[in-house]
């Protein structure tokens, strides 16, 4: 596959990933405004606490995924159909196995659930509510083992169409169950049924896509699932600590400051979570192209090193720009949204950004991570970094309430991830000294502090009567001032050079995306 192909396939998976998460972020919202008007805050705090402790239950997933679909990649670019279909077929026990772990898990986490719902009249069905929420992500890992094959063959647009109906058809369903029944049981049921429903659909798309796969095939060698197996157990423990770090806080929220609270700060964070997702979309649809490239230039570092400074520059862009975005428009937006009584202090604001900022900043990093196999090397990072944030959440959380618990969050991550992880990828990957990834990181952060604090300054005096119009024109000043002063910056750059020479390149060649 040449290397116009990888772009092309990149930029159309990306695209249809944007719009994707454009269209779930509107469906959220839309959602969470008719909920929070017909239902009580209290069930958007047990809303917002049952997602990040039923995140916590992926960890049962032991981060195979991510390392199923690395051992695609080669089969794929080899077009070995027999190799394909045996790990396909693989997958499927796998994820079977999966979904039987979370469920199991989820019921012995059960009695844990009086000491972590924090709320004056607790709601009599409140175990209802979380074996439904366990069934829904215990039904997430049925028939969708072959979806990863999409995934890894640069078609995950494919998958990205069916979720784009499972959004539309879930947000309907639950928005017709909340105002015709304001009852809380059937809108977590009718996810469930929605999940089983679309996952079946996804498996349904992919055999028609790969006629080649079939129902059964011979066991997986010894040899490969060894190889598999030792990836798992590195990417499990990223796993492990990827949970620690970002689904407990919503819990120490709940046990400390009320479970209340968790509704109010899923409020900031559902459009965080919807913006990472984005992210994460974005990268990951240019991971089967990487992983394709890095096959192709394993011994050339240069190369490699220069499409990472590339996508690094961009990366930063997006983060910062979205990052810029939310300080300036979170309080308007929630307040206008919903209403006065839903805003936290600025200071929680500003932690909740830049936790954001310092986490996603390292996107980049992570897909040469998982292309390359660093899998080993870098496997206890995270877990150390998520063990670190999670004693001094406990100790901070005590004391400072909420801010402390989001502060550490990120003096976590510079105690040792932010540090650690670029010496090895650098020294591994490009056989470079990372001190300039440090010498550009704090270059990039100081932009960003210099650019967010002009835009903020300006969006403190831009007011008028009509708030929703108020809105209006900060929006329209945050989305054009930040971008024009970044353009202005780096447009003679050799990144920004790179990249808009690799996307011109796509327009001005007609070339078809290959099979």
């Amino acid at each position: 596959m040449n290397s116009e192909s990888r772009t092309t396939k990149s930029v159309f998976n990306i695209g249809v990933s944007v719009f994707n998460s454009f269209l779930l972020v509107l469906l959220n919202y839309i959602g969470r405004i008719i909920f929070v008007r017909y239902l009580d805050a209290s069930y958007l705090g047990i809303n917002g606490l049952f997602s990040n402790v039923i995140s916590i239950l992926s960890i049962a997933d032991l981060g195979i995924a991510t390392a199923l679909t690395y051992s695609l990649y080669k089969p794929i670019k080899e077009k070995d159909t027999e190799k394909i279909n045996v790990l396909i077929y693989f997958f499927k026990k796998v994820y079977t196995l999966i979904a039987l772990a979370v469920f199991v898990f989820g019921l012995v986490l059960m009695p844990l659930l009086p000491f972590i719902v924090n709320l004056e009249n607790t709601p009599k069905d409140i175990y209802i509510y979380y074996i439904l929420f366990v069934l829904e992500s215990a039904s997430s890992y049925l028939f969708s083992y072959k979806a990863t094959l999409l995934t890894a063959d640069q078609k995950n647009y494919y998958v990205a169409f069916v979720d784009i109906g499972l959004n539309i058809f879930k947000f309907l369903g639950r928005i017709l169950i909340v105002i015709f029944t304001q009852n809380y049981v059937f809108y977590v049921a009718f996810g469930v049924a929605s999940n089983i429903l679309f996952n079946f659909f996804k498996n349904l798309v992919t055999t028609h896509k790969y006629k080649y796969l079939s129902r059964k095939a011979p066991p997986l060698s010894k040899e490969d699932r060894k190889i598999i197996f030792s990836n798992v157990g590195s990417t499990f423990l990223y796993k492990i600590g990827g949970v620690i770090q970002t689904n407990t806080d919503s819990i120490l929220i709940s046990i400390y400051v009320g479970t209340i609270m968790v509704g109010y700060y899923s409020n900031y964070t559902m459009l965080i979570t919807s913006v990472t997702s984005l992210l994460t979309m974005l990268f990951s649809a240019i991971k089967a192209s990487l992983g394709n490239f890095i096959q192709n230039y394993t011994d050339d570092k240069d190369k490699m090193y220069e499409l990472y400074k590339a996508l690094d520059f961009a990366n930063f862009w997006l983060i910062g720009f979205c990052s810029i975005a939310f300080i300036c428009l979170f309080q308007d937006f929630t307040r206008i949204s919903y209403g006065e009584e839903y805003l936290l202090p600025i200071l929680t604001v500003i932690l909740i950004v830049v936790n954001f900022y310092t986490s996603n900043i390292r996107q980049n990093m992570w897909a040469f991570r998982e292309t390359t196999g660093l899998f080993n090397k870098t496997k206890y990072i995270t877990l150390v970094t998520s063990g670190a944030n999670l004693i001094l959440s406990i100790i901070f959380g005590y004391f400072f309430g909420l801010a402390g618990i989001l502060g550490s969050t990120i003096v976590a991550r510079f105690l040792y991830a932010f540090w650690r992880e670029p010496i090895i990828l650098f020294k591994s990957v490009f056989g470079k000294s990372s001190k300039s990834y440090f010498i550009n990181y704090l270059i990039q952060f100081l932009i960003f502090i210099i650019v967010c604090s002009l835009t903020y300054a300006i969006c403190y005096f831009i007011t008028i009567d009509n708030q929703i119009l108020e809105f209006v024109l900060k929006v329209a000043f945050v989305a054009i001032f930040p971008n024009v002063i970044f353009f202005i910056m780096f447009f003679k750059t050799k990144n920004f050079q790179f990249l808009f020479k690799r996307f011109i390149g796509i327009f001005k060649k007609n070339k078809q995306i290959d099979n």
